[in-house]
């Protein structure tokens, strides 16, 4: 844990950002790089109830990024590599997309507002400014907007 310790916030909020809880995050970054633990040995790493912590151990199963390995009486817990959960939850975020886009095609039709956008928050006006921009150069080249 101490490697992740001057972003471990950053990293806890870039994990929900993609799905996981709080202590889901927290827990697979405490588990990740590191040697297996059972829940109990997470649980005082992290200062979080037991019962915290084996129901993010549900929620981080369900979701492939950690494996249980049966030892003795106990079962131990090792993330499984960041880049395979990644592809997985790429592959499904594509192909939610994908479905989305087949099963609504253009019945969803959002009227045009010509002269005024009330738009909050960094990322959406970022990204409004952007589409309005591709839409300028698109009109320009001699493309419908």
């Amino acid at each position: 844990m101490e490697v992740y310790a001057n972003n471990w916030d950053l990293l806890i909020t870039k994990l929900q950002q993609l799905g996981f809880s709080p202590n889901s995050a927290r827990v697979y970054l405490a588990i990740v790089g590191g040697r297996p633990m059972n829940g109990s040995e997470i649980a005082r790493a992290l200062g979080i109830n037991r019962s915290l912590i084996y129901k993010a151990l549900e929620e981080l199963s369900c979701k492939g990024a950690i494996a249980g390995l049966p030892v003795a009486s106990t079962t131990r817990y090792t993330a499984l590599p960041l880049e395979e959960i990644l592809d997985s939850m790429k592959k499904d975020f594509e192909s939610t997309c994908e479905f989305l886009r087949n099963q609504l095609g253009e019945a969803i039709q959002v009227p045009e507002m010509k002269n005024i956008w009330n738009v909050s928050g960094y990322g959406s006006i970022v990204r409004r400014a952007s589409r309005m921009m591709q839409k300028a150069v698109t009109i320009s080249k001699g493309g419908k907007g």
